[in-house]
């Protein structure tokens, strides 16, 4: 970067408001998120199922289901907000500027179509090629995604195929546009433990091959661990805590992520072992509580917890939490 040119992230997803229309009632089901990426680097999005995780990915996607909207914030994606963009003018960024795959490849692929086509069919519209030229390329990508007998399964129909073989597929097709950003949307849902360390194995050689930024969402906190240089912790909706990997995993300041990062199970976990589990349920998007939404869970919790929603720390520290008794005893947040 030239002295003196500001620094502009390659992602930037600032106060991020997601509503959902459930029962004739606008529910808030992302709430004020904000996070930024550099070209190369992957972010982590961790939390329990129902956090917001991957209604966040979609809000930057431009794919969000029917009965929800973005009610308010800012998708910039290489200094362009994404938000008012017409769907046609997102279609041209899907793919050649930014692409995902989903947590299901199996749901996500054509079931009527050969696995080839449907590589082609993303190819074809990203890039002026001809047919043949297309099918080498869709082959190419097979190959690059380590899949045996590439030429073979190019004919193949998605149900031919094993789950990790679809995922593949997924990542592909996701590749085809040559993106500079990547969504992965519990890519390894589903899968064998060793299939697994292969899929995620193949993003990270496949990331580095094309200086790709990557945000993974994952509930597994081993997986982010391994795979991630920045680690968002979700919780109901908000952002709780952010900072580099190695930081929050060694010194989490959110109980919620001490809870996430207590769960895990490791080889040196004794046999038979009582599993280590958050206490109580996420709670639902039609009841939730005041203040910090974590307080009916958390062990810590005080009547200033329940009054009052703490916020992420300053946006210049590395490292931010929202809680108003942090582990290790860091002082306190401000309230919005």
């Amino acid at each position: 970067m030239p002295d003196g040119q500001p620094f502009r992230p390659l992602l930037a997803v600032r106060n991020l408001r997601v509503e959902a229309r459930l029962a004739g009632r606008d529910l808030v089901a992302v709430d004020g998120v904000s996070f930024t990426l550099s070209h190369g680097r992957t972010l982590g999005i961790v939390g329990e199922s129902g956090s917001g995780k991957s209604l966040t990915a979609r809000a930057i996607m431009g794919l969000l289901p029917a009965n929800t909207r973005i009610a308010g914030g800012e998708v910039c994606f290489e200094g362009v907000d994404l938000r008012p963009l017409s769907d046609r003018e997102m279609r041209r960024r899907r793919g050649a500027g930014l692409a995902m795959i989903f947590q299901d490849p199996l749901r996500s692929l054509d079931p009527t179509m050969r696995v080839g086509e449907q590589i082609v069919e993303a190819i074809t519209a990203h890039h002026r090629v001809g047919r043949a030229e297309s099918r080498n390329t869709a082959l190419a990508l097979l190959d690059a995604v380590r899949i045996p007998a590439a030429a073979k399964r190019l004919d193949d129909y998605p149900h031919h195929l094993s789950g990790g073989m679809r995922q593949r597929v997924m990542i592909a097709i996701a590749l085809a546009g040559r993106p500079r950003l990547l969504i992965a949307d519990e890519p390894t849902t589903a899968l064998d433990v060793t299939t697994q360390a292969e899929i995620l194995d193949l993003l990270r050689q496949l990331q580095q091959e094309l200086d790709m930024a990557m945000v993974l969402i994952t509930h597994d906190m081993g997986v982010a661990s391994e795979c991630t240089d920045r680690i968002a912790v979700m919780y109901a909706g908000r952002l709780v805590e952010e900072g580099p990997t190695n930081d929050v995993f060694a010194r989490p300041r959110m109980p919620y992520t001490r809870g996430l990062l207590d769960s895990v199970v490791d080889v040196d976990t004794p046999p038979h072992a009582l599993l280590h589990a958050v206490g109580g349920r996420p709670p639902s998007l039609a009841e939730m509580p005041s203040g910090c939404r974590f307080h009916p869970r958390c062990t810590r919790a005080t009547a200033q917890c329940a009054g009052q929603a703490p916020r992420l720390a300053p946006a210049g520290q590395d490292h931010r939490w929202a809680c108003w008794l942090p582990l290790d005893g860091e002082g306190c947040n401000e309230s919005p």
